[in-house]
């Protein structure tokens, strides 16, 4: 699913930010182990801290020889952090108030094919289609449901799905063990900490759309 034009790290969320010449997509499933799962992961369970990246999440990803056709525009990417889940303040390298720096920075997605979404591209992609400002009230990524598929917000009725979307690449700059997600039942992204497993890791591509028909 196409979510957004490729927001440049570092910089503002304003259209100038993103590159109209490449898209970034969302795959239909959260990935465990390198492969297609049902099952949430944690963002990072060997720090418990935002400010290292996604070092538990990352090992979920699609590796390079399993999506061999696909590539990330740079797998050496900055991290930034919100301090709310609109990101409607300049993304920053701090965490907890400026008291801890992402690091290392740059992060390496080296060896995979995928990344996690950023609050800076679900917020332009689905305010865009919903005409609203926001992200992180109730209803906000309604639009934008396709980032829920295969979780319990699509079948409530099943023990098997994951209780909520995916992880995002953010951190939250205000809180040193929380990290931005999509969540599924209010539709909004929310804030959750590095340990928890409800939330999945959702692979994003990057695609020039010079290689896509539309």
């Amino acid at each position: 699913y196409y979510v957004s034009d490729r927001w440049t790290p570092g910089t503002d969320t304003t259209d100038s930010a993103f590159d109209n010449q490449t898209a970034v997509l969302i795959y239909y499933r959260h990935f465990k182990d390198g492969a297609p799962s049902d099952e949430g992961v944690k963002y990072d369970d060997l720090n418990r801290k935002n400010y290292y990246g996604l070092v538990t999440a990352v090992a979920s990803l699609p590796t390079t020889s399993y999506w061999s056709n696909i590539s990330l525009s740079s797998t050496s990417r900055m991290i930034y952090a919100c301090n709310n889940g609109n990101c409607s303040n300049t993304p920053s390298l701090y965490t907890n108030n400026g008291s801890n720096e992402i690091t290392p920075n740059p992060y390496s997605y080296a060896g995979y094919a995928a990344r996690l979404l950023t609050v800076p591209e679900i917020k332009k992609g689905c305010t865009s289609i919903s005409n609203k400002t926001t992200v992180d009230s109730n209803g906000d990524l309604t639009a934008c449901n396709f980032i829920f598929e295969r979780t319990r917000y699509a079948n409530k009725d099943t023990t098997t799905y994951p209780t909520s979307g995916p992880w995002l690449e953010t951190p939250r700059a205000a809180s040193s063990g929380s990290v931005w997600y999509a969540f599924a039942n209010s539709r909004r992204v929310g804030d959750s900490n590095t340990t928890n497993t409800g939330n999945g890791a959702r692979p994003a591509i990057e695609v020039p759309k010079s290689n896509i028909l539309f």
